[in-house]
């Protein structure tokens, strides 16, 4: 069942790097042609002092369609980056956490760090993507619920083993709240370390914050190789 789970996990990632780069390349492509040619536009009516009611609406018209492409590359270029982020096929697990990290930042005020003194060549993909995953659904969940103002994510190499932790000022998980079942992001993040064959414990104090912690093998018994094969 963990060789079919992981299988399927690598059949998943395969499928949401594709949709990225047919966003990216394809629709990203697409609204940039149409920029072009609004601006293409813009220049049949030349400007004139005093600038008559027509060209004046159009220009007006054009400025706004611009604006609202603008907006659309934006939310493809960052839906494409949540499906698969490009940073993490070339630079490797601890540049994707640095860009994950500066996104969250950007958009709540979090001040999240990433501490690693890991070498990504040493990783697999499967390893890399899951604690990818892991550590993405670990903030989403601090945004959503810690109330917190700094996050801290460590990776750090352990005898034969990985470590991932991710620490939160928050409010603290209470242990009622782990062990429910009813958190779909922890059923989540603790499906995905059991395809790493890793150990997942996640531990909150009230007003101390919550600590997450993933330990797994370098080389995970159960790691695809051929992709070709998962799919």
């Amino acid at each position: 069942l963990r060789a079919l789970a992981s299988r399927l996990q690598v059949a998943r990632e395969t499928e949401a790097t594709r949709i990225s780069r047919e966003l990216h390349d394809e629709i990203g492509q697409l609204l940039t042609s149409l920029k072009i040619d609004l601006s293409r536009l813009q220049s049949i009516c030349p400007r004139e002092e005093p600038e008559n009611e027509c060209s004046a609406a159009l220009r007006e018209s054009t400025m706004a369609m611009n604006q609202q492409i603008d907006a659309a590359v934006g939310f493809v270029r960052r839906i494409s980056a949540e499906l698969r982020p490009g940073v993490l096929d070339k630079l490797g697990l601890v540049a994707a956490l640095e860009w994950q990290s500066s996104e969250i930042q950007k958009r709540t005020g979090l001040d999240v760090k990433v501490e690693s003194d890991v070498d990504d060549g040493s990783l697999g993909e499967l390893l890399s993507v899951t604690l990818f995953r892991i550590a993405q659904e670990a903030l989403t969940n601090v945004v959503r619920h810690a109330q917190a103002h700094s996050v801290e994510i460590g990776l750090a190499i352990s005898g034969e083993d990985i470590v991932l932790t991710v620490h939160d000022d928050g409010a603290g998980i209470t242990s009622e709240a782990v062990e429910s079942g009813e958190s779909l992001g922890i059923i989540g993040m603790f499906e995905r370390t059991m395809l790493i064959t890793g150990r997942l414990s996640i531990e909150g104090a009230s007003g101390h914050g919550t600590t997450l912690t993933v330990t797994a093998p370098l080389t995970p018994a159960n790691e695809v190789v051929d992709e070709n094969t998962a799919r």
